[in-house]
C-alpha cells in the first residue's frame, strides 16, 4: 500500500524573534511534559486524527518545523511514520505525538496549532508568541 504523508508548508507573514536566553543555549530534554514546545487545539487534534485514520498511519507523528527562506520563515507540518531522531524534542497533546527538531524548537516554543474550518478559510493556523509583525 502506498502512503502519502501530509506535507504542508505554511508561509508565515511574520518574522520570528530569535530571543535566546542562557536556558535556550542548554540542551533541552528529549521530552518536555510540563513545558510543551507545541500545543494543539481540540480542533487541530481532531483534524489530524481524521487524516491519520484516512492515511492509515501507524505509528503516526506530527513533525513541526521552521524553514528559513531569505528574510522570511515558513512553518512546516509533516505527518509521518518515521521514528523520532536523536535530536528531536518529543511531546504529546490530545493523543497526537509531536516531534520538533531542536533548532526549530527555539522559534516554536509556546506555539499553539489551531485548525480553522469556516466558509472563508480552512486550514492549520499557527499562534506563535515569538512571532513579530513586520
Amino acid at each position: 500500500m502506498n502512503r502519502h504523508p501530509l506535507r504542508l508548508t505554511l508561509l508565515c507573514p511574520l518574522l520570528l524573534a530569535a530571543v535566546a536566553s542562557a536556558a535556550d543555549t542548554q540542551p533541552a530534554p528529549t521530552t518536555k511534559p510540563a513545558d510543551k514546545v507545541i500545543t494543539l487545539t481540540p480542533e487541530a487534534a481532531a483534524e489530524l486524527k481524521e487524516i491519520i485514520k484516512l492515511q492509515k498511519l501507524n505509528p503516526a507523528y506530527l513533525r513541526v518545523g521552521v524553514k528559513a527562506d531569505g528574510k522570511q520563515f515558513s512553518y512546516t507540518l509533516d505527518l509521518t511514520e518515521t521514528l523520532p531522531q536523536p535530536d528531536d524534542i518529543q511531546c504529546e497533546d490530545h493523543g497526537i505525538k509531536i516531534l520538533v527538531d531542536r533548532k526549530s524548537a527555539m522559534y516554536l516554543k509556546g506555539t499553539e496549532i489551531h485548525f480553522k474550518n469556516n466558509p472563508n478559510a480552512r486550514g492549520f493556523v499557527f499562534r506563535n508568541p515569538n512571532a513579530l509583525e513586520k
